[in-house]
């Protein structure tokens, strides 16, 4: 086996290194240089240029903290009142380092909370 190739797109004879790996092809290796895979890329794929989405309520540690550990929503709820997908609640409250309550301990707690809130109110 060669320890050099022939580019296909500029024609340059360059050391196996010069090539990214591919299983499929029969010496182990694109047909492309490094640089001219690129360069194909850059403008066959260029950068996302859709709206990133900024949660401002999702970045307030004091606000994920009441809503998930002190008035004990679930994530699924916190998404839905900030407008976002379960993942990025999800995630935000990791970001925290806000401790996940299992999912009985936390129905349990919600349901307490609102007992004492209803023998408040009458």
């Amino acid at each position: 086996m060669t320890d050099t190739k022939r580019c296909t797109k500029c024609g340059e004879v360059k050391s196996l290194e010069g090539f990214r790996r591919d299983r499929s092809k029969k010496q182990g290796r694109r047909s492309r240089c490094r640089e001219c895979e690129r360069q194909y890329e850059r403008i066959r794929l260029p950068k996302s240029t859709a709206p990133h989405h900024v949660y401002p309520l999702l970045r307030d540690r004091a606000w994920v903290d009441q809503q998930y550990s002190r008035e004990f929503r679930s994530v699924t709820e916190i998404a839905t009142m900030v407008g976002c997908s379960y993942s990025t609640a999800r995630r935000a409250i990791e970001r925290h380092q806000i401790p996940v309550i299992p999912y009985g301990v936390r129905r349990a707690l919600r349901a307490r909370l609102e007992a004492q809130r209803e023998g408040v109110r009458a």
